[in-house]
């Protein structure tokens, strides 16, 4: 999560959910998908079956 003074910088904050876990996170990253690099993997292992 991200602070309030982060949030109010000159970036624009992007609110998202976690297509893995379903857990709301925030970041500075449009392209950013999961929220941790275990559900990064989780995702990425289902894809290999």
């Amino acid at each position: 999560m991200l602070s309030e003074r982060q949030k109010q910088s000159y970036h624009k904050v992007y609110h998202k959910t976690c297509p893995v876990c379903g857990a709301e996170f925030d970041t500075f990253n449009p392209k950013v998908r999961y929220n941790s690099h275990i559900c990064k993997r989780r995702a990425n292992k289902g894809k290999q079956l």
